[in-house]
């Protein structure tokens, strides 16, 4: 979606030669250009939360004038503003505007918002229809975009996601984005191809007291979800030592293959790369070939077990997968600026790392097994 994007934008003339995107093209960042301005003007808001609040408010609702930005909903954003306070902030954020445009800067959120009053206001129609999935990975800015690319009309679009496996923190609102699926236009999945039973119940037990959004504005139904097969109960063992830990998932390992079940089919996770490290030592060592992936590159033996992130092993399945380190520190991952957190922060983190956990087990088919040392973590209640 982002090359699309990129692509429509040099096709129309809506993106120079010379201009480049925080976060992919430029060397700058949206922080030092704010610091520029806490040096020229006296601000009595934080940098956070001035570039949180263009960049979630401003560029998030497409807002190009003043009266927009005092009529706009800040739900979520945990600040209350009054309408002096508004007025200060959003002269502040033109000054940013203003200084991000004369040096040809653009956040990726401009460029979607480029294209879509473009081709709104063009009436032009790239395409007659679209096919959007993992759907919850998206924001509003896309998905205005994608509306924006095809006329309106029967089987115009088809969307597919899953609240639950919202990772990224990313707000979805079909109404805001102009799409209509009120009605008999929308349908839930009800039925679980992939997962045991067993493995489902477990995953979804790890946000069962947490309120997801259903893309529409209201709760995200947890019940209802049935797998086709039963299986083996999932499993959570915990361990004094990090040495223990390894021991038992090399054991592990070593009934999978006498089971007959090839390397391939099996993955290991982690919440941290970091938390990979010893274990791929120990594999090397004991001659059990595996693969993973840094930075674009692909190391080991495909034909091995897979090592992965919690966050790589999303999309995947495999018959057999391990998630290990996980305790009360990396389940939810404990941030050090946790504490300094506002509670609509704190909340919106915790939800993410709960979907996290949950789409990280449900990427089991046969076999859930989890490992850690020290206390366990407060996600787990089996």
């Amino acid at each position: 979606v982002d090359s699309l994007a990129f692509d429509l934008a040099r096709k129309y003339g809506l993106l120079s030669g010379d201009q480049k995107v925080f976060g992919l093209s430029a060397v700058d960042s949206p922080e030092a250009i704010w610091e520029e301005i806490f040096e020229e003007e006296l601000i009595e808001y934080e940098l956070d939360f001035l570039r949180e609040e263009y960049e979630q408010i401003v560029l998030y609702h497409n807002l190009s004038e003043k009266g927009q930005y005092f009529r706009v909903s800040r739900k979520g954003r945990g600040k209350p503003l009054t309408r002096r306070m508004r007025a200060e902030v959003w002269k502040l954020m033109l000054l940013y505007r203003e200084k991000t445009r004369a040096r040809n800067l653009l956040h990726k959120e401009e460029l979607y918002n480029l294209v879509t009053n473009y081709v709104s206001e063009q009436k032009i129609f790239p395409f007659s229809h679209a096919i959007v999935d993992e759907l919850q990975d998206f924001s509003n800015v896309e998905l205005r975009f994608i509306r924006s690319l095809v006329e309106e009309g029967p089987n115009d679009l088809f969307l597919v996601g899953d609240p639950l496996q919202s990772i990224y923190g990313r707000t979805i609102n079909f109404t805001q984005a102009g799409i209509n699926v009120r009605g008999k236009r929308s349908r839930r999945l009800r039925i679980n191809y992939r997962t045991s039973e067993e493995i489902k119940k477990l995953a979804v037990s790890i946000i069962l007291d947490t309120a997801f959004d259903n893309f529409d504005g209201e709760e995200e139904e947890k019940k209802g979800y049935v797998s086709l097969f039963h299986g083996e109960e999932p499993t959570y063992q915990l361990f004094r030592s990090k040495n223990e830990e390894i021991q038992a998932i090399l054991n592990r390992v070593v009934v999978l293959r006498d089971y007959e079940v090839p390397l391939s089919e099996i993955a290991i996770a982690s919440r941290t790369k970091g938390s990979l490290k010893e274990l791929s030592k120990v594999l090397h060592r004991e001659r059990i070939p595996f693969f993973e992936s840094h930075s674009g590159k692909n190391i080991g033996d495909k034909s091995g077990i897979r090592l992965l992130t919690f966050h790589s092993i999303k999309g995947l399945e495999f018959s057999h997968v391990m998630l290990i380190d996980v305790n009360s520190r990396t389940a939810p991952l404990h941030l050090q600026q946790f504490d300094r957190f506002e509670e609509d922060q704190k909340d919106e983190y915790l939800k993410s790392e709960k979907s996290l956990l949950y789409v990280a087990s449900s990427r089991a088919i046969k076999s859930l097994s989890l490992f850690g040392t020290g206390q366990p973590s407060s996600l787990i209640s089996t």
